[in-house]
Protein backbone atom coordinates (compact mmCIF):
# COMPACT_ATOMS: atom_id res chain seq x y z
CA UNK A 1 0.00 0.00 0.00
CA UNK A 2 2.80 2.13 0.72
CA UNK A 3 4.52 1.61 -2.37
CA UNK A 4 1.51 2.63 -3.95
CA UNK A 5 0.68 5.60 -2.42
CA UNK A 6 4.59 6.84 -3.10
CA UNK A 7 4.30 6.24 -6.61
CA UNK A 8 0.91 8.37 -6.94
CA UNK A 9 2.57 10.88 -4.84
CA UNK A 10 5.94 10.98 -7.61
CA UNK A 11 3.47 10.92 -10.30
CA UNK A 12 1.45 13.67 -9.57
CA UNK A 13 4.60 15.65 -8.59
CA UNK A 14 6.07 14.75 -12.05
CA UNK A 15 3.14 16.05 -13.87
CA UNK A 16 2.65 19.58 -12.13
CA UNK A 17 5.53 21.18 -13.96
CA UNK A 18 4.27 19.80 -16.99
CA UNK A 19 0.97 21.09 -16.10
CA UNK A 20 2.17 24.44 -15.06
CA UNK A 21 4.55 25.22 -18.08
CA UNK A 22 0.95 23.49 -20.33
CA UNK A 23 -0.59 26.85 -18.36
CA UNK A 24 1.58 29.14 -19.42
CA UNK A 25 1.94 28.01 -22.94
CA UNK A 26 -1.50 29.54 -23.35
CA UNK A 27 0.35 32.99 -21.95
CA UNK A 28 1.48 35.50 -24.35
CA UNK A 29 4.80 35.99 -24.71
CA UNK A 30 4.42 39.67 -25.05
CA UNK A 31 2.39 42.19 -24.18
CA UNK A 32 1.31 45.95 -24.44
CA UNK A 33 0.23 47.95 -21.80
CA UNK A 34 -2.09 51.59 -22.97
CA UNK A 35 0.12 54.57 -22.03
CA UNK A 36 -1.13 58.19 -21.80
CA UNK A 37 -0.89 60.56 -24.82
CA UNK A 38 3.02 61.28 -24.24
CA UNK A 39 5.79 59.94 -22.50
CA UNK A 40 6.24 62.66 -20.33
CA UNK A 41 2.50 61.46 -18.60
CA UNK A 42 2.44 59.74 -15.75
CA UNK A 43 0.13 56.93 -16.91
CA UNK A 44 2.85 56.92 -19.44
CA UNK A 45 5.78 56.14 -17.13
CA UNK A 46 3.25 54.11 -14.85
CA UNK A 47 2.84 51.70 -18.35
CA UNK A 48 6.44 51.54 -18.42
CA UNK A 49 7.37 51.12 -14.65
CA UNK A 50 4.72 48.13 -14.45
CA UNK A 51 6.22 46.65 -17.75
CA UNK A 52 9.18 46.23 -16.22
CA UNK A 53 8.57 44.73 -13.51
CA UNK A 54 6.01 41.67 -15.71
CA UNK A 55 9.58 41.44 -18.08
CA UNK A 56 11.40 40.92 -14.93
CA UNK A 57 9.49 38.39 -12.62
CA UNK A 58 6.86 36.88 -15.49
CA UNK A 59 9.31 36.78 -18.25
CA UNK A 60 7.51 38.08 -21.05
CA UNK A 61 8.00 41.05 -23.08
CA UNK A 62 6.28 43.69 -22.03
CA UNK A 63 6.14 47.62 -23.10
CA UNK A 64 4.10 50.62 -22.80
CA UNK A 65 2.36 52.76 -25.82
CA UNK A 66 1.08 56.16 -25.89
CA UNK A 67 -2.64 57.15 -26.77
CA UNK A 68 -5.20 59.72 -27.24
CA UNK A 69 -6.24 59.34 -23.45
CA UNK A 70 -9.22 57.17 -22.03
CA UNK A 71 -11.07 56.53 -25.79
CA UNK A 72 -7.87 56.13 -27.28
CA UNK A 73 -6.85 53.01 -24.48
CA UNK A 74 -10.24 51.34 -24.97
CA UNK A 75 -10.69 51.46 -28.60
CA UNK A 76 -7.38 49.98 -28.79
CA UNK A 77 -7.90 47.43 -25.81
CA UNK A 78 -11.58 46.22 -27.72
CA UNK A 79 -9.31 45.78 -31.06
CA UNK A 80 -6.65 44.10 -29.74
CA UNK A 81 -4.23 45.62 -30.40
CA UNK A 82 -3.05 45.98 -26.53
CA UNK A 83 -3.40 43.80 -23.69
CA UNK A 84 -4.01 46.30 -20.69
CA UNK A 85 -5.76 49.57 -21.36
CA UNK A 86 -6.66 52.01 -18.92
CA UNK A 87 -10.21 53.91 -18.61
CA UNK A 88 -10.03 57.31 -16.34
CA UNK A 89 -13.02 57.10 -13.97
CA UNK A 90 -14.73 60.22 -15.41
CA UNK A 91 -15.18 58.06 -18.84
CA UNK A 92 -18.12 56.89 -17.00
CA UNK A 93 -20.62 58.36 -18.80
CA UNK A 94 -18.28 56.86 -21.95
CA UNK A 95 -18.92 53.34 -20.59
CA UNK A 96 -22.70 53.97 -19.50
CA UNK A 97 -23.48 56.59 -21.80
CA UNK A 98 -26.63 58.53 -21.31
CA UNK A 99 -27.35 57.51 -25.12
CA UNK A 100 -26.44 54.36 -26.20
CA UNK A 101 -27.29 54.89 -29.67
CA UNK A 102 -25.05 57.49 -30.07
CA UNK A 103 -22.50 55.35 -28.45
CA UNK A 104 -23.29 52.70 -30.90
CA UNK A 105 -23.15 55.03 -33.76
CA UNK A 106 -19.49 57.09 -33.08
CA UNK A 107 -18.06 53.69 -30.84
CA UNK A 108 -19.46 50.66 -32.82
CA UNK A 109 -16.92 48.41 -31.84
CA UNK A 110 -16.78 49.70 -28.01
CA UNK A 111 -20.56 49.44 -27.90
CA UNK A 112 -20.46 46.03 -29.15
CA UNK A 113 -17.14 44.69 -26.51
CA UNK A 114 -17.60 47.11 -23.63
CA UNK A 115 -19.33 43.95 -21.88
CA UNK A 116 -16.02 41.87 -22.60
CA UNK A 117 -14.14 44.61 -20.33
CA UNK A 118 -12.63 44.00 -17.01
CA UNK A 119 -10.80 45.85 -14.16
CA UNK A 120 -7.64 44.70 -12.54
CA UNK A 121 -7.08 47.18 -10.36
CA UNK A 122 -6.98 51.34 -9.75
CA UNK A 123 -3.84 52.98 -10.24
CA UNK A 124 -2.92 56.80 -9.98
CA UNK A 125 -5.29 59.92 -9.99
CA UNK A 126 -4.65 62.97 -12.14
CA UNK A 127 -6.04 66.38 -12.07
CA UNK A 128 -6.91 68.64 -14.27
CA UNK A 129 -3.85 71.50 -14.11
CA UNK A 130 -5.58 75.00 -15.06
CA UNK A 131 -2.53 77.63 -16.04
CA UNK A 132 -3.48 81.26 -16.33
CA UNK A 133 -1.40 84.76 -17.16
CA UNK A 134 -1.01 86.61 -14.02
CA UNK A 135 -3.74 88.41 -13.62
CA UNK A 136 -6.33 85.65 -13.82
CA UNK A 137 -6.81 85.26 -9.95
CA UNK A 138 -10.00 83.11 -9.79
CA UNK A 139 -12.46 80.83 -12.45
CA UNK A 140 -14.70 83.76 -12.64
CA UNK A 141 -11.21 86.18 -13.82
CA UNK A 142 -11.68 84.09 -17.27
CA UNK A 143 -14.41 85.66 -18.41
CA UNK A 144 -13.52 87.29 -22.01
CA UNK A 145 -10.61 85.33 -21.78
CA UNK A 146 -9.02 82.70 -24.27
CA UNK A 147 -9.34 79.26 -22.74
CA UNK A 148 -8.10 76.43 -24.41
CA UNK A 149 -9.22 73.55 -22.73
CA UNK A 150 -10.41 69.76 -23.47
CA UNK A 151 -13.83 68.29 -22.99
CA UNK A 152 -13.78 65.40 -20.64
CA UNK A 153 -17.24 64.66 -21.56
CA UNK A 154 -18.09 62.13 -24.08
CA UNK A 155 -21.89 61.93 -25.03
CA UNK A 156 -23.07 66.02 -23.99
CA UNK A 157 -23.57 64.94 -20.33
CA UNK A 158 -21.26 64.64 -17.30
CA UNK A 159 -19.62 67.47 -19.03
CA UNK A 160 -17.18 69.02 -16.09
CA UNK A 161 -16.56 72.71 -17.40
CA UNK A 162 -20.30 72.53 -17.99
CA UNK A 163 -20.96 72.61 -14.51
CA UNK A 164 -18.39 74.97 -13.59
CA UNK A 165 -19.29 77.22 -16.01
CA UNK A 166 -22.67 77.24 -14.27
CA UNK A 167 -20.97 77.35 -10.84
CA UNK A 168 -19.58 80.36 -11.69
CA UNK A 169 -22.05 82.08 -13.31
CA UNK A 170 -20.18 81.91 -16.74
CA UNK A 171 -21.61 81.37 -19.99
CA UNK A 172 -19.86 79.01 -22.33
CA UNK A 173 -20.40 80.71 -25.46
CA UNK A 174 -20.43 84.37 -24.74
CA UNK A 175 -17.95 84.36 -21.86
CA UNK A 176 -15.82 82.42 -22.66
CA UNK A 177 -13.24 82.16 -25.98
CA UNK A 178 -12.80 78.43 -26.79
CA UNK A 179 -9.83 77.83 -28.42
CA UNK A 180 -8.28 74.35 -29.46
CA UNK A 181 -7.22 72.06 -26.77
CA UNK A 182 -3.36 71.47 -26.13
CA UNK A 183 -2.10 68.78 -28.44
CA UNK A 184 -1.01 65.98 -25.46
CA UNK A 185 0.54 66.85 -22.24
CA UNK A 186 3.14 69.59 -22.32
CA UNK A 187 1.63 71.57 -25.74
CA UNK A 188 0.57 74.28 -22.69
CA UNK A 189 4.33 75.79 -22.95
CA UNK A 190 3.89 76.20 -26.33
CA UNK A 191 0.30 77.89 -26.53
CA UNK A 192 1.44 80.94 -23.76
CA UNK A 193 4.82 81.38 -25.63
CA UNK A 194 2.99 82.30 -29.00
CA UNK A 195 0.74 84.20 -26.81
CA UNK A 196 -2.35 82.14 -28.04
CA UNK A 197 -3.76 81.67 -24.93
CA UNK A 198 -5.04 83.36 -22.01
CA UNK A 199 -5.55 80.22 -19.83
CA UNK A 200 -4.83 76.77 -20.79
CA UNK A 201 -5.58 73.36 -19.63
CA UNK A 202 -4.51 69.89 -19.98
CA UNK A 203 -5.08 66.93 -17.48
CA UNK A 204 -2.38 64.37 -16.05
CA UNK A 205 -0.94 62.78 -13.10
CA UNK A 206 1.91 65.26 -10.98
CA UNK A 207 4.32 66.47 -11.00
CA UNK A 208 4.77 66.60 -14.96
CA UNK A 209 8.12 67.85 -15.90
CA UNK A 210 7.00 69.86 -19.24
CA UNK A 211 4.37 71.88 -16.56
CA UNK A 212 7.47 72.30 -13.74
CA UNK A 213 9.73 74.01 -17.42
CA UNK A 214 6.68 76.20 -18.04
CA UNK A 215 6.53 77.36 -14.91
CA UNK A 216 10.32 77.56 -14.21
CA UNK A 217 10.34 79.49 -17.67
CA UNK A 218 7.55 81.48 -17.35
CA UNK A 219 7.52 82.36 -13.89
CA UNK A 220 5.67 85.49 -13.01
CA UNK A 221 3.76 85.70 -16.31
CA UNK A 222 1.96 82.04 -15.54
CA UNK A 223 0.99 79.80 -12.62
CA UNK A 224 -1.93 77.46 -11.48
CA UNK A 225 -4.91 78.30 -11.32
CA UNK A 226 -7.06 76.87 -7.97
CA UNK A 227 -11.06 76.24 -8.09
CA UNK A 228 -12.42 76.94 -4.63
CA UNK A 229 -13.82 74.09 -2.04
CA UNK A 230 -17.24 74.86 -2.86
CA UNK A 231 -16.71 74.80 -6.68
CA UNK A 232 -15.26 71.62 -6.13
CA UNK A 233 -17.89 69.81 -4.14
CA UNK A 234 -20.71 71.40 -6.53
CA UNK A 235 -18.78 69.35 -9.05
CA UNK A 236 -18.52 66.55 -7.18
CA UNK A 237 -22.44 66.79 -6.24
CA UNK A 238 -23.34 66.82 -9.80
CA UNK A 239 -21.06 64.32 -11.15
CA UNK A 240 -20.04 62.01 -8.42
CA UNK A 241 -17.30 60.32 -10.65
CA UNK A 242 -15.07 63.16 -10.69
CA UNK A 243 -12.68 63.71 -7.52
CA UNK A 244 -11.73 66.88 -5.50
CA UNK A 245 -7.34 66.75 -5.81
CA UNK A 246 -5.07 68.76 -4.11
CA UNK A 247 -1.74 69.41 -5.91
CA UNK A 248 0.40 70.43 -2.47
CA UNK A 249 2.10 72.93 -2.20
CA UNK A 250 6.10 73.26 -3.66
CA UNK A 251 4.78 70.51 -6.55
CA UNK A 252 5.90 73.31 -8.64
CA UNK A 253 8.03 76.06 -9.15
CA UNK A 254 6.81 79.07 -7.39
CA UNK A 255 3.64 77.52 -6.27
CA UNK A 256 3.43 78.18 -2.31
CA UNK A 257 -0.32 77.11 -1.59
CA UNK A 258 -2.05 73.84 -1.98
CA UNK A 259 -4.37 73.63 -5.20
CA UNK A 260 -7.13 72.42 -5.74
CA UNK A 261 -8.27 70.48 -9.12
CA UNK A 262 -11.12 68.19 -9.97
CA UNK A 263 -9.90 65.16 -11.09
CA UNK A 264 -10.09 61.93 -11.61
CA UNK A 265 -8.63 57.87 -11.25
CA UNK A 266 -6.83 55.91 -13.87
CA UNK A 267 -8.15 52.06 -13.93
CA UNK A 268 -6.22 49.37 -15.47
CA UNK A 269 -8.32 46.96 -17.50
CA UNK A 270 -7.97 43.63 -20.03
CA UNK A 271 -10.72 41.42 -21.86
CA UNK A 272 -12.04 38.56 -20.66
CA UNK A 273 -10.73 36.39 -23.14
CA UNK A 274 -7.33 36.82 -21.24
CA UNK A 275 -6.24 33.34 -19.68
CA UNK A 276 -7.54 33.76 -16.37
CA UNK A 277 -4.09 32.29 -14.76
CA UNK A 278 -2.75 34.86 -16.62
CA UNK A 279 -4.37 37.71 -15.07
CA UNK A 280 -4.09 36.54 -11.75
CA UNK A 281 -0.56 36.68 -12.18
CA UNK A 282 -0.45 40.31 -13.55
CA UNK A 283 -2.34 41.36 -10.63
CA UNK A 284 -0.37 39.43 -8.18
CA UNK A 285 3.13 40.31 -9.65
CA UNK A 286 1.84 44.42 -9.77
CA UNK A 287 1.20 44.03 -5.91
CA UNK A 288 4.31 42.05 -4.65
CA UNK A 289 6.48 44.08 -6.62
CA UNK A 290 4.75 47.39 -5.67
CA UNK A 291 7.84 49.10 -4.15
CA UNK A 292 9.64 48.96 -7.31
CA UNK A 293 6.90 50.05 -9.43
CA UNK A 294 6.36 53.37 -7.10
CA UNK A 295 10.24 54.00 -7.35
CA UNK A 296 10.06 55.44 -10.88
CA UNK A 297 7.64 58.65 -9.75
CA UNK A 298 7.22 60.88 -6.45
CA UNK A 299 2.88 60.60 -7.21
CA UNK A 300 3.32 56.54 -7.13
CA UNK A 301 4.89 56.39 -3.37
CA UNK A 302 1.98 58.76 -2.58
CA UNK A 303 -0.67 57.25 -4.25
CA UNK A 304 -0.58 53.21 -5.26
CA UNK A 305 -1.16 50.56 -2.56
CA UNK A 306 -3.16 47.74 -2.29
CA UNK A 307 -5.42 49.82 -0.87
CA UNK A 308 -5.96 52.09 -3.59
CA UNK A 309 -6.13 49.38 -5.95
CA UNK A 310 -9.85 49.13 -5.34
CA UNK A 311 -10.55 53.03 -4.48
CA UNK A 312 -12.42 53.30 -7.51
CA UNK A 313 -14.42 50.58 -9.92
CA UNK A 314 -15.04 52.18 -13.77
CA UNK A 315 -15.88 48.31 -14.83
CA UNK A 316 -16.53 44.85 -13.03
CA UNK A 317 -13.01 43.71 -11.68
CA UNK A 318 -12.15 40.17 -13.76
CA UNK A 319 -12.78 36.88 -11.84
CA UNK A 320 -8.75 36.27 -11.31
CA UNK A 321 -8.25 39.59 -9.58
CA UNK A 322 -11.27 39.35 -7.16
CA UNK A 323 -9.48 35.81 -6.44
CA UNK A 324 -6.48 37.79 -5.37
CA UNK A 325 -8.09 40.37 -3.39
CA UNK A 326 -10.43 37.90 -0.94
CA UNK A 327 -7.06 36.00 -0.67
CA UNK A 328 -4.89 39.35 1.13
CA UNK A 329 -8.19 39.92 2.58
CA UNK A 330 -9.38 43.47 1.27
CA UNK A 331 -12.67 42.59 -0.82
CA UNK A 332 -15.17 43.68 0.70
CA UNK A 333 -18.89 43.40 0.84
CA UNK A 334 -19.62 46.86 -0.08
CA UNK A 335 -16.94 46.11 -3.15
CA UNK A 336 -18.79 43.19 -4.03
CA UNK A 337 -22.06 44.76 -4.07
CA UNK A 338 -20.79 47.51 -6.60
CA UNK A 339 -19.44 44.96 -8.48
CA UNK A 340 -22.64 43.08 -9.06
CA UNK A 341 -23.96 46.77 -9.64
CA UNK A 342 -21.55 47.05 -12.84
CA UNK A 343 -22.31 43.50 -14.25
CA UNK A 344 -25.95 43.94 -14.41
CA UNK A 345 -25.18 47.47 -16.10
CA UNK A 346 -23.09 44.95 -18.62
CA UNK A 347 -26.14 42.89 -18.55
CA UNK A 348 -23.51 40.33 -17.39
CA UNK A 349 -22.98 37.64 -14.53
CA UNK A 350 -18.93 37.18 -14.18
Amino acid sequence: MRKQIFAVVMVILFLIPFQTFAQKEKWPSSIFICGGSSPQASIYILGASVAKVYNKYLGIAASPLTVQGTIGSLNRLVKREVDIGYSATTAYDLVFPPDPAKQQKEYPLLYKEKGNLRQIFATTSGAYHIFAKTGINSFQDLKGKRFAYEAPGWFGKGDMWEVLFEYYKLDRKKDIISMLEPNGVGDEGRLFKEGLVDASNKSSGFPVAAYTELLHDMAGKVHLLSLTDEAANYVRKKLPYYTKVIIPAGTYPGQDKDIIAMGYQNCYLVRTDVPEDFVYALVKTYHEHLDEVKAYHPQFKRQLSIDSSLSSLVMPVHPAAKKYYKEVGVWTETLEKEDKGLLARLGATK
